[in-house]
């Protein structure tokens, strides 16, 4: 029998990871898989196919007053944990990477003890089984992945790499705790983008690292055909978040006085209602309407149902949006700004406007004056390439089958 063991952050609980639902339809290759969401214990919020079922642990308790003896047992037991230690003295004495550190090992060794138990509390392995360990982030559950091997003599752990869990640069701290030591006992490491994959090469010079994108479902084109042509209409998806800097948008629809425009935003977050109260100061011309929380289908259903004529992510990091690739499969053209990997699928003046990461207001506000002003002929040109860009790199039903048939041949070789 063929099983997977997933670890997510709280798929399928909760929306945060609601992308993970295309990849899901892939699992089939597998005979069983068992997903563990190391930081939820909630129903879960879809249902799943019927070879699929996820199992709750026990939540990590963090006790800060604890954090110095975790530590010190660490330090005399782990040579990972030393190595680590090691490696920060060298950078200079930082008590914050230090805590930051004991903490991912504290809940990494914790998760890695309750999966362990569920499984063997599970129906036991047989030897002819194919067992398969697969974390979607190179952090936390990459982590946890590596102590659960070292208990199961588990051989075949895969991770996939996005951004915040692969740029060490982009982290508060500038530091990701135990990224070599992860990369040195995965089988594959999968990022995302082609701007991940060369980081991390660059990085760790490792033969293991591979290019894996994302992908998204084909829910055709739009099925509305007249466009209202008295304003544009523009669509924004992400949590209301910092560094999303959906405030960047409020601001250039306050430059633009010449022209009528309808503002979508899917998503809520801690800066929703600050970010609604800054809207109601935008001009008569600007309608805006801020629909909070939606599901993934709802949003894929609104984008069908619906003519947009432009999608928006101003994003200061990101790994290759997925509401990029969402957006990009209905022909919707795309201004976003170049980080990360978001070139790869958006390509400047081929299917949309790639900014500076540091753009100025005035930029994006010219921008989308030039789509408000763009001849038909110019829109369907950006429109039918946006859609050819997404069935050529980001089709999941090409995408999935390939990742899960490398991770096959991968650790029978």
């Amino acid at each position: 029998m063929r099983k997977l063991y997933l670890l997510t952050l709280t798929f399928p609980c909760g929306n945060k990871e609601s992308f993970l639902e295309n990849e899901m339809t892939f699992f089939n290759v597998f005979d069983k898989v068992v997903i563990f969401p190391l930081f939820s214990n909630e129903n879960a919020a879809i249902s799943l196919p019927t070879n699929v079922e996820y199992k709750k642990i026990t939540p990590f308790k963090k006790r800060k007053w604890l954090i110095p003896f975790y530590f010190i047992k660490f330090l005399l037991t782990s040579k990972i944990v030393l190595q680590e230690t090691l490696g920060i003295f060298k950078q200079g004495l930082s008590f914050k990477k230090l805590y930051t550190m004991t903490l991912m090992m504290s809940r990494s060794h914790h998760f890695s003890s309750a999966i362990y138990q569920a499984i063997c509390g599970d129906t036991l392995e047989s030897s002819d089984d194919e067992l398969y360990l697969y974390s979607y982030w190179m952090e936390e559950p990459a982590l946890t992945a590596v102590l659960l091997t070292k208990r199961m003599s588990f051989e075949k752990v895969v991770s996939r790499a996005h951004s915040y869990d692969l740029y060490e640069e982009r982290s508060p701290l500038r530091y990701i705790p135990f990224q070599h030591t992860v990369i040195k006992n995965l089988a594959l490491v999968c990022p995302i983008s082609q701007n991940g994959t060369d980081y991390l090469q660059q990085k760790f010079h490792s033969n293991n690292i591979v290019l894996s994108r994302l992908g998204t479902m084909d829910w055709g084109v739009e099925n509305v055909v007249n466009k209202d042509k008295r304003r544009l209409v523009v669509v924004s998806c992400s949590y209301c978040i910092e560094l999303k800097r959906i405030h960047l948008i409020i601001d250039a629809l306050r430059m633009i006085n010449d022209m009528e425009v309808k503002w979508i935003h899917f998503g809520g977050g801690e800066l929703y209602e600050e970010l609604l109260h800054q809207t109601q100061k935008l001009g008569k011309n600007i309608k805006c309407d801020f629909v909070g929380n939606k599901s993934n289908t709802e949003i894929l259903q609104y984008y069908k149902n619906h003519y947009i004529d432009l999608f928006l992510n101003v994003s200061s990091t990101e790994g290759i949006p997925v509401s990029i690739m969402e957006a990009m499969s209905f022909g919707i053209p795309v201004i976003a700004t170049n980080v990360g990997g978001t070139s790869e699928i958006v390509i400047n003046g081929e299917n949309g406007i790639l900014l500076n990461k540091d753009f100025n207001v005035s930029e994006l506000a010219n921008c989308i004056r030039k789509f408000g002003s763009m001849s038909s002929e110019e829109a369907y040109y950006l429109r039918k390439n946006a859609r050819i860009i997404w069935e050529r790199d980001f089709f999941a039903k090409e995408n999935y089958p390939k990742f899960f048939n490398m991770i096959i041949q991968k650790c029978q070789n």
